[in-house]
């Protein structure tokens, strides 16, 4: 009778402790207003991971780098607001997507085409860092899975003094 006992309990509480080793399921939590999954963490541009804690100033951080690299690669200043007056009538306003895909790779378009020679130089340099930059950390979501980010970036440029090669 004890043996019996004995085996019973144990069939018993077997399924129970077989259970009870495997992994506890983590139920992801959308934010309260979003359309989709949040990262978690935000893109880490190489030279920004000292903000890997706060996705705000990583994002700045993101944006600061790739606005120079653009202005670089063409060898203008871009112009932020404070620094623009009303006499300067010629000034090229545009806003640059930045998609960054979950493998890390960048990829840079204009939002809206005028077709200007200098835009149509613009779009080449973009295409241009887009190739060269490496290194970037993917969005993360909660799960650790990577996931595509996009980025809109409004740029200015004086085109005063631009001249076409």
């Amino acid at each position: 009778m004890k043996k019996f006992c004995l085996n019973f309990v144990l069939i018993l509480f077997t399924p129970f402790i077989s259970n009870a080793q495997e992994k506890p399921y983590i139920e992801y939590e959308r934010p309260k207003y979003s359309t989709g999954p949040y990262p978690k963490i935000s893109p880490i541009f190489p030279g920004c991971e000292i903000f890997k804690e706060n996705n705000d100033l990583l994002d700045r951080c993101f944006g600061v780098k790739v606005a120079n690299k653009i202005a670089e690669k063409l060898e203008m200043e871009i112009l932020f607001d404070s620094k623009t007056d009303s006499a300067s009538l010629n000034i090229f306003r545009t806003k640059v997507i930045i998609d960054i895909k979950q493998s890390g790779k960048l990829e840079m378009k204009l939002k809206e085409r005028v077709y200007s020679e200098f835009e149509n130089q613009l779009v080449e340099k973009l295409n241009a860092i887009s190739d060269k930059t490496t290194g970037i950390i993917p969005a993360k979501l909660e799960n650790n899975y990577c996931s595509v980010y996009r980025y809109q970036l409004p740029i200015m440029f004086d085109l005063t003094e631009w001249n076409e090669y």
